[in-house]
């Protein structure tokens, strides 16, 4: 499956109507972005694009068969006869860094084994039922450890070995802003490659921000094929825009694991 990001432009007012909307077409995850200007000369630019004064920027990645949908039906909300409230695009998702290639392969096996099991050639698909379909929030883990964006690495260290987990999600420092990850990877690229100091360096000089969103309805079938086309090991899950767990590669190998093993 193939993955495209939409973006939205739009003033803060239409914020929550473009985001219902986008939701309506499709859309599952929505990272909310900041582009606001100090004064009233001060432009911001993003994807090349240029705007003034303080604006929202939606961002949601999406089935390429969704863009067009979404972005008619956004075209509603942002255009008034002659006039134009804001815009949107979308732009192709290429291939990102963070996933081993052996648990790729693993996931697009598990997948293609999954169309071979529920199709036969030349028909299509049967309609999955609501009850039997693997959702995120199956899967995800609920109890999830967040960490100020001032926080130092040291603290960050500190609070994952004192919780015992492999990665923090960075909280939202207001209702427009976006979550972040911070993993054990970006730890050791800042300490150890960068050769970075622990107490002079804050989480955001380090974590990745915007993280990847997604919706807890979504199915987990759905969030697999999103990590591995970004290449991918975690996905931030939202309920609206409220954080509600996290969902991690390794959980879904370990279902699937399970899985085949009852297969066999």
């Amino acid at each position: 499956m193939k993955f495209t990001a939409v973006v939205v432009i739009t003033p803060p007012e239409l914020e929550d109507e473009a985001i219902q909307t986008a939701q309506r077409a499709g859309a599952t995850g929505v990272t909310i972005l900041t582009g606001k200007g100090i004064g009233g000369e001060l432009k911001k630019t993003f994807f090349g694009l240029t705007f003034e004064g303080s604006q929202s920027v939606l961002l949601m990645v999406v089935g390429t068969h969704l863009a067009t949908p979404i972005l008619k039906a956004l075209h509603e909300v942002l255009s008034d006869g002659d006039n134009s409230h804001g815009m949107a695009f979308n732009v192709p998702v290429d291939h990102l860094t963070g996933i081993e290639t052996r648990q790729l392969v693993k996931f697009e096996e598990y997948m293609r084994r999954d169309d071979d099991a529920t199709s036969l050639p030349g028909s299509p698909a049967p309609p999955a039922q609501e009850d039997s379909v693997l959702k995120v929030q199956d899967l995800m883990v609920p109890d999830v450890v967040t960490v100020s964006p001032y926080a130092t690495l040291r603290e960050a260290l500190a609070t994952m070995r004192a919780r015992n987990v492999k990665s923090l999600v960075v909280e939202r420092q207001n209702a427009h802003d976006s979550y972040g990850l911070l993993s054990f990877t970006e730890l050791l690229r800042a300490i150890v490659a960068d050769e970075g100091d622990v107490d002079l360096l804050n989480v955001y000089d380090c974590a990745v921000k915007p993280a990847v969103t997604v919706g807890e309805e979504l199915s987990v079938r759905q969030a697999a094929a999103l990590m591995t086309s970004l290449h991918l090991n975690r996905l931030v899950v939202v309920r609206g825009n409220e954080l509600v767990g996290l969902l991690a590669m390794n959980d879904i190998i370990a279902r699937m694991m399970d899985e085949t093993i009852r297969r066999d």
